[in-house]
């Protein structure tokens, strides 16, 4: 019988397929009265969304490959065992005849690692069939009937094993040929409709001509997104859509030296939110059927949770003068504004209550002093959506 073949149609990848084919969609759907002409009707795109559903509901390749690795572990395992126990009957013929025996040669012994399933099994049958016959000889090199039972049993297991590892062979196969007609009859449809678009939209309207337009140009051409932020609070980080990309790649970095993969989709916002808390490195690329376009600038974000105080809080007074200090402190990722509290009170003296001195953008604050006096700080960090508890008071005497 000769074996079904099967092309695939289109130079997409499947989920390129799908991200196109939903968009498309929704172009028909924006655009309905200018394809009327063509006979498209609601109807008709919401038939092109069930059939995008139906390729996007199927499974995976990866699911089926994942059957057969199963399959493919544990036939291995068994076969393993398979082999350890004909090595120790071989080895105990070995012993009381020699390699070059008739009863070596009749039990078809022979090197096991290197044998093919088939081969391996036949071996497997034939020295269960027969090594009973030498069992009474065997016996003191400590044969047993239990060990030629347990021979039985794994060759019986091996071969269940390998028949369920075509099996899930055979599926797999069956399976991507099921994928590949859904996806060229989902492409033929896709292919249809935007022929269509560009018919009518050339020459007048280069936008939406653009949206029926399957393939764009080279990756080469894609420019790089650029990135508008990382929202503190919902953690949603958003980009620019670049013409004729079909997806795009953020990638995260908690050095901004070794890069992990965040995203892959055709989006330009999603939340992300690190296993690290402190600075956060994003890029983001565009990317069509020709490959991807370039990486954007690195964007430099902070991420908490819970936006922790200021930290290595220090005074000094400033050289040349006795009446202002210096504040510093580390800068806290993400954090827009930092508020500075006070209380003054006489030397040696516990804190009283701070009020509010000032707010600054920078890691540095200049305040007023007199002496004679302690001066204790707090600080609290802020962003447009978060705010941290107070800082522990530091303090200084100015005497």
């Amino acid at each position: 019988m000769t074996a079904i073949v099967v092309n695939r149609n289109y130079n997409l990848q499947d989920n390129e397929l799908i991200i196109f084919a939903n968009s498309l969609i929704n172009y028909l759907t924006r655009d309905l009265t200018d394809f009327v002409v063509f006979g498209l009707t609601a109807e008709k795109i919401a038939a092109l969304k069930t059939q995008k559903e139906q390729f996007e509901a199927f499974p995976p390749d990866i699911s089926f490959m994942g059957d057969v690795m199963i399959a493919t572990d544990t036939k291995a395992a068994i076969r393993e065992q398979l082999v350890r126990i004909l090595r120790d009957i071989a080895l105990r013929v070995e012993q009381k005849w020699g390699l070059r025996s008739g009863q070596y040669k009749r039990l078809d012994l022979r090197p096991t690692s290197h044998l093919s399933d088939d081969s391996l099994l036949m071996s497997a049958r034939v020295v269960k069939l027969k090594v009973g016959d030498y069992l009474t000889d065997l016996a003191p090199l400590g044969l047993t009937q239990a060990m030629i039972d347990e021979l039985g049993t794994l060759t019986n297991s091996f071969l269940t094993a390998k028949l369920a590892q075509t099996d899930a062979e055979g599926v797999r196969a069956e399976k991507t040929i099921e994928r590949m007609q859904l996806g060229n009859q989902l492409y033929d449809s896709v292919v249809r409709y935007c022929d269509m678009g560009k018919v009518i939209y050339e020459k007048v309207n280069p936008a939406k001509y653009n949206c029926y337009v399957i393939y764009g140009p080279s990756a080469g051409s894609l420019k790089a997104p650029t990135i508008y932020g990382y929202r503190p609070g919902d953690f949603v980080i958003s980009w620019s859509i670049v013409q004729h990309a079909t997806s795009y790649d953020l990638q995260y970095s908690p050095d901004g030296i070794n890069w992990i993969d965040a995203y892959s989709g055709s989006n330009d916002a999603v939340q992300y939110i690190p296993d690290i808390e402190g600075w956060a490195y994003f890029r983001c690329r565009a990317r069509n059927n020709n490959g991807y376009g370039e990486f954007s600038e690195v964007l430099k974000a902070g991420y908490y949770q819970q936006l922790p105080p200021p930290s290595n809080i220090k005074a000094a007074i400033e050289p040349l003068t006795t009446n202002s200090l210096q504040l510093t402190w580390d800068e806290v990722p993400s954090a827009l504004t930092y508020k500075i509290y006070t209380s003054v009170v006489p030397l040696e003296a516990a804190p009283g209550s701070f009020i509010y001195l000032g707010k600054t953008k920078q890691n540095n604050f200049t305040a007023q002093i007199e002496v004679g006096k302690r001066y204790y700080y707090q600080l609290t960090a802020e962003n447009s959506a978060q705010w941290s508890q107070r800082s522990e008071a530091i303090y200084l005497d100015v005497d």
